[in-house]
């Protein structure tokens, strides 16, 4: 290297050139750029994570205390003594909910041992079990490993729905407000609180929300009575329920049943003997067994439970507002209690007539049947049991058959016809249903309360399935004739149960040709007790169509709670025997007659008394709305020509037994016997009964030929519900009296009428005397036309009728002796003959000293 003073020169004036100097400028201000430019992008990207980190956290959601409460809750139906029926349970609400304190101490301390050990110890977020799961996940890049805490997991469960996003930065989103409000929280709540909820809340598997629904499922016992090793059993479900849980994954649960004791032992929550004893429990075999049970009893709703189900969802959008999704949702997630009407005693004697076959005297089979298959096509075709009647035909496919095979033939047949092979089934589901069916409704008159309630005959396989009391609609035949007919007749129109009209062949104006049961029969002259008696229709349409109108009767037929009669298709003459356009439920129908019962007050059916919500407070107080729907001389008037029907008339077979109870009753039969009824009542409760096929099939010869088991079955059931109570009558009201009256006039009868001892509403009673019927009977010769005397010869005596003695010949047979002829009041008709004394009294004392061979007669 050359370092003489004139080389160094040359170098420190090269360095001091001008050249030199501007790119070190230059270069330093690049580096001050670049400096400055970290820094700001430092203080931005700082400044937009703080102002993205604050976003996050204003943008995350209000927590309130009650917000991270178990939400979703089982309802509860209950007997009307308190006793649980039957558990509705929704989604996610499989849970009853249990304060910490009535659980175990080692309960929740099996949880914070497995989830959470520093529990007691944080402010909601743990610091060192994120910085572990951070450094897992760099040192294995799965970052999968969870560092939440109990806390944290409640908010995760309540808050954000269980953490289901579909994105990474939804899902950090979510982590950082789950940090924030979990500080938050436990601002709010002491441990032992956020602990209680979040036992309540978690899911544990199969269906079981919270720790007592947990312990009843595994354990068929309640939270307070777990084990330590079942609660570390419970304990290891709550990662992943349907992987971790004891019947699904025995093997992993119990792997972690096993950590969890160790963690309990170690954190001193349990002792070494503890924790010895919860290693040697056989936990598994149990439940084993309980799953068992359990997978066997799936829960069927009963008729009457169906029906509960279906009144509450209802009740809830009529009588506070909601949503038909906001009342299904809180019927089976929000917690309700309700209350049902059902006598258990009763409904056992409904269920056991309904079981027992030997009460229908057939047992055919309904198929319901469905298939989807792919034709040669391709393409996807849906046939089913109608698609089947269609090709065979009605008249030779019924669609009723004595067995599985049979249906089962029927099908392969009509498959071969169509060409359907086993390969091309896509999907097919198969059912048989019991016939002949039936459905039963027993009711309190008073209350409105149903007691007891059958939907139908044979095993029921679903919830919520077909209620034939409550959902068919039916035609009600002459059951129908005392509500649409009768009732308004007595009530409005100044009929009485004496009133009358001519049995005999009749077409309404309208061209409505009306026979009797046996068409060729009529009875003449009939009371109108006699056509509800007996049931006929002639009679009782010239009632509607001449005096009530089907009007008036519809008007009559809406206050008794017959919601589907319809005013412009059932405005017609049949309305009276029953022939209308929807049809009509039992449960309505018994209600109709219910108030009949009741001294004319109709009482709305109810099959709940009330409804509460999870925390005890009233949301439905369900009383029954009454009104009067006819007069109470009405009602005891219809009772008395009812108690008819069943002691003399059509219904003998539904008579109770002889307990010295009065009953009264209404038959019902409609065209081809394709619906039978009997709707009856005693003083204490009302019932109907029906009986058909589903597929409105006629039940001509293929029931037992008297068509009276709807009957017996009534009687047989009754009798029951009945047994041991007091004798009791109907009890006659002060507007009902007791007269005989003409059958021809109606008014009151003299001695001379034909006549009839009948009840009225003592507004309706005739105050008038009959005089229709004043006939005078005479002895008269018929070989002069005079009267006869003793003299007369009895060859030409004969008796004739005047209706008054003005209307008697005044002269006497010449075949009398001049001594009688004196006596008798002179020659050839003297003023006594048929004077006034004999005339005024009709046929009195004075004409029977003249006319010995006179006598007086009722004549019709």
């Amino acid at each position: 290297m050359n370092y003489n003073r004139s080389n160094s020169e040359r170098k420190r004036l090269r360095i001091r050139s001008s050249a030199v100097k501007a790119r070190h400028k230059i270069n330093f201000n690049i580096y001050r750029a670049v400096v400055y430019i970290i820094i700001l992008v430092v203080c931005v990207g700082a400044a937009a994570a703080y102002g993205g980190f604050k976003g996050i956290i204003d943008s995350a959601p209000e927590i309130r205390t009650s917000d991270v409460m178990p939400s979703k809750v089982k309802s509860i139906i209950y007997y009307p003594d308190g006793t649980e029926a039957v558990e509705l349970v929704g989604s996610q609400s499989n849970r009853t909910i249990i304060a910490i304190d009535d659980i175990p101490e080692y309960v929740p301390q099996a949880f914070i041992a497995i989830e959470d050990e520093r529990f007691y110890e944080h402010n909601g977020i743990d610091p060192p079990g994120i910085i572990r799961a951070l450094f897992v996940g760099l040192q294995s890049g799965n970052f999968s490993q969870g560092a939440s805490t109990i806390t944290q997991q409640l908010i995760k469960l309540t808050i954000f729905n269980g953490g289901a996003e579909s994105t990474s930065l939804e899902r950090y989103t979510r982590k950082f407000q789950e940090w924030y409000l979990a500080v938050k929280l436990e601002k709010q709540l002491s441990k032992q609180e956020i602990l209680e909820a979040y036992m309540n809340t978690i899911n544990l598997g199969r269906g079981a929300y919270g720790i007592e629904s947990a312990a009843e499922r595994y354990f068929n016992k309640k939270a307070s009575e777990l084990t330590i090793s079942e609660a570390a059993v419970i304990a290891g479900i709550a990662q992943s329920p349907s992987y971790n849980n004891p019947i699904d994954g025995q093997k992993t649960n119990s792997e972690r049943r096993d950590r969890i004791l160790n963690k309990m032992l170690k954190l001193g929550f349990i002792s070494q003997a503890q924790f010895d004893e919860a290693k040697a429990d056989n936990v598994y075999a149990r439940i084993d067994e309980v799953n068992e049970v359990k997978s066997a009893q799936e829960t069927i709703y009963t008729w009457f439970e169906d029906a509960v189900i279906d009144s509450v969802i209802r009740d809830l959008q009529e009588k506070l507002g909601y949503t038909k999704n906001e009342a299904t949702t809180a019927l089976y997630s929000g917690g309700l209690q309700i209350y049902m009407t059902q006598d258990r005693y009763m409904q056992s004697i409904v269920d056991r007539y309904y079981a027992d076959d030997s009460n229908f005297s057939t047992s055919e089979y309904l198929l319901d049947w469905a298939l989807t298959y792919t034709d040669e096509d391709g393409n996807e075709v849906n046939v089913d049991q109608y698609s089947l009647q269609s090709h065979f035909g009605s008249d030779n496919c019924d669609l009723l058959y004595d067995d599985e095979d049979d249906a089962r033939e029927a099908i392969a047949e009509y498959e071969e016809d169509l060409g359907i092979s086993e390969d091309d089934i896509i999907a097919e589901s198969f059912n048989l249903v019991v016939q002949v069916q039936s459905s039963f409704v027993l009711m309190d008159q008073y209350t409105g309360k149903v007691l007891a309630l059958s939907g139908g005959r044979g095993n029921k396989k679903t919830n919520r399935s077909f209620n034939r009391a409550t959902d068919a609609l039916r035609q009600p035949g002459s059951v129908f004739k005392p509500l649409a007919v009768f009732l308004p007749g007595l009530d409005s129109c100044g009929l009485t149960l004496a009133s009358t009209k001519e049995d005999a062949p009749y077409t309404t104006p309208d061209g409505f040709e009306v026979f009797n049961t046996n068409a060729n029969s009529y009875q003449g002259t009939t009371t109108m007790r006699e056509a509800i008696t007996y049931s006929m229709n002639v009679v009782t349409t010239k009632w509607l169509v001449e005096d009530v109108t089907p009007a008036l009767g519809i008007k009559y037929l809406k206050a008794l709670g017959l919601s589907t009669i319809d005013e412009v298709n059932d405005n017609f003459a049949p309305l009276g025997l029953g022939g209308i356009y929807n049809g009509v439920s039992n449960l309505e129908l018994t209600a109709a007659y219910a108030a009949i019962a009741n001294g004319g007050i109709y009482t709305e059916p109810i099959l709940y008394t009330k409804i509460l919500d999870q925390d005890g407070n009233v949301l439905i107080e369900n009383v029954p709305e009454k009104r009067t729907a006819m007069k109470d001389s009405t009602a005891w008037l219809l009772t008395s020509a009812m108690e008819d029907v069943v002691s003399v008339g059509t219904g003998t077979p539904a008579r109770i037994s002889e307990y010295g109870i009065a009953e009264a009753g209404k038959t019902g039969t409609t065209n081809e016997y394709k619906d039978l009824w009997f709707v009856g009542y005693t003083p204490y409760y009302t019932a109907g009964v029906w009986l058909g096929y589903d597929n409105s099939v006629s039940m001509r010869g293929r029931i037992s030929y008297s068509y009276s088991e709807h009957k017996t079955l009534w009687s047989g059931i009754m009798s029951e519900v009945h047994e041991g109570f007091e004798d009791r009558d109907f009890v006659m009201p002060s507007s009902v009296e007791k007269a005989t009256v003409c059958t021809s006039s109606g008014l009151l009868a003299s001695s001379s009428c034909p006549s009839v001892t009948e009840y009225f509403a003592a507004d309706e009673l005739p105050t008038e005397y009959c005089s229709q019927h004043r006939w005078i009977a005479v002895s008269m010769c018929s070989k002069c036309g005079l009267r006869a005397t003793y003299a007369t010869p009895s060859e030409y005596v004969y008796t004739d009728y005047f209706r008054s003695y003005d209307d008697v010949p005044s002269g006497y047979c010449q075949h009398v002796a001049s001594d009688i002829l004196d006596d008798g009041g002179g020659n050839g008709g003297s003023d006594n003959g048929g004077g006034d004394d004999s005339g005024d009294n009709g046929g009195g004392d004075d004409a029977g000293e003249y006319l010995s061979y006179s006598s007086f007669h009722r004549l019709e």
